[in-house]
């Protein structure tokens, strides 16, 4: 593997500790797409381990062939002295040991080339391993950013109400209380739906705070304060 080889697949296998780290909302589909990463990674370690040892085993034919080679030149100059009439061993002798040696370097030569062969394949399935690894590494990335992002939403939120104190009379601010109510703004489940809340999660207690005021500022529009009869306090200016 050349060195450049091993330089871009270090740092695709570094980039994975960058992504590793991921934590709330995202780590269940993390934790699943780093498990599809493990298994590209021991796929490549083991696809290093084997180009290695079919170099090696390519640097050990090209020797053979060498050798055999030089075997070759050397009968064929034994030859022409016989022709020269310089002596040694009988033409026939040597016609039979070239063809021997010729047989050996074709021979070797093959076995050369089907070992190059057997590399271009794993170097074209290495470079396919790292894609996908570069592929698994953006998703990731990506589902990183999207759980960032998730969570708060004030674009969604123009704050008509003090929703703060709403929380703190309806549900003593818990804003993940379960209960026959929902979430610290006490949605019943069907206003939840009804108003989008499904956006963000099946119930309002599993969504976040701002999520929460997201959809109360759009009940707030349709409903009025008398969705929270006893608790809504209004802001005394608007933004």
């Amino acid at each position: 593997m050349t060195t450049s080889r091993r330089t871009a697949t270090a740092a695709v296998l570094a980039a994975l500790a960058v992504a590793a780290g991921t934590t709330g909302a995202a780590a269940g589909p993390v934790r699943d797409l780093r498990h599809e990463l493990k298994g590209v990674k021991h796929a490549l370690v083991g696809l290093e381990h084997d180009a290695d040892a079919l170099e090696e085993r390519m640097r050990a034919a090209r020797a053979r062939r060498s050798e055999a080679h030089a075997r070759l030149v050397a009968t064929q100059t034994l030859l022409r002295l016989a022709l020269d009439g310089d002596g040694g061993l009988p033409l026939l002798s040597h016609l039979v040991t070239i063809v021997r040696h010729r047989a050996r370097v074709d021979e070797l030569d093959a076995h050369v080339a089907a070992l190059r062969r057997d590399l271009g394949r794993l170097d074209a399935r290495r470079d396919a391993l790292v894609d996908e690894l570069q592929a698994l590494v953006r998703r990731i990335r990506d589902v990183k950013l999207e759980s960032e992002r998730a969570p708060d939403m004030p674009f969604l939120v123009t704050y008509s109400a003090d929703w703060e104190a709403v929380s703190m009379c309806e549900s003593s601010g818990r804003w993940h209380i379960d209960s026959t109510y929902d979430g610290g703004l006490q949605f019943h489940p069907n206003t939840w739906l009804g108003f989008g809340g499904g956006e963000f999660a099946r119930y309002a207690w599993q969504a976040t705070k701002w999520q929460q005021i997201a959809i109360a500022e759009r009940v707030l529009v349709v409903q009025g304060p008398q969705a929270w009869p006893n608790c809504f306090r209004a802001l005394p200016f608007h933004f």
